[in-house]
C-alpha cells in the first residue's frame, strides 16, 4: 500500500512539475507576438504583422490587434506602400487583408478608423469595388501589382497588424 501511495504521490508532483513547465512559455502580445503572426518587417517605425491563419470580418480583425497589443495596420506614406510590396512573396503574404480604413459615408471617401483622418495616401492605389455599397471597408491586396479593395465590412479576409 505504501508503494501505490508513494507512486500516487510521485505522478501527482510529476503532474504539477508538468503543468508548470508547460505555462511557462508564454507569447508577449506587446511586442506583437503570436504563434500565427507573420513578421514582415519594420519601416517607418512601424512594424507590420499579417496572420493569414485565420478569415475575420473587418470589425474581428481590428478587435485581434488590439487584443495583441497593435492595430489595424495604416498605410500613410510612399516608404511604407514601397515597402508592402516589396514583402509580397506569393505565399506568406499575399492576396488580400484588412486595412484600418472604412468608409466615411461619403461616396468614395474614406477615413483612418485609428486616427479619424481622411485616407490621402492610397492616391497612387488602383481602387477595386467589389460591388458592395454599404458599409465597406479597405483591403490592401498584395500581388504583383497591389491595389486597394473595396469589400462590405462582413467579408472574411485575413489582418494586417502593425506596432
Amino acid at each position: 500500500m505504501k508503494f501505490v501511495s508513494l507512486f500516487a504521490t510521485a505522478l501527482f508532483f510529476a503532474g504539477f512539475q508538468w503543468s508548470e513547465s508547460a505555462s511557462i512559455s508564454t507569447v508577449n502580445v506587446e511586442q506583437g507576438g503570436s504563434p500565427r503572426l507573420i513578421n514582415l518587417g519594420t519601416v517607418d517605425s512601424k512594424s507590420y504583422f499579417a496572420d493569414n491563419a485565420m478569415i475575420r470580418n473587418w470589425t474581428e480583425a481590428k478587435v485581434f490587434c488590439k487584443t495583441l497589443g497593435m492595430n489595424l495596420a495604416t498605410i500613410t506614406t510612399s516608404t511604407q506602400i514601397t515597402f508592402l510590396k516589396n514583402v509580397y512573396n506569393g505565399t506568406t503574404f499575399a492576396g488580400s487583408h484588412w486595412i484600418d480604413a472604412r468608409d466615411s459615408f461619403e461616396e468614395r471617401q474614406f477615413t483612418w478608423d485609428e486616427t479619424k483622418t481622411p485616407v490621402t495616401s492610397l492616391s497612387s492605389f488602383t481602387f477595386r469595388n467589389t460591388g458592395m455599397p454599404f458599409q465597406t471597408c479597405l483591403a490592401y491586396v498584395s500581388a504583383g501589382t497591389p491595389d486597394i479593395y473595396v469589400y462590405p465590412c462582413e467579408t472574411r479576409l485575413p489582418t494586417l497588424c502593425e506596432t
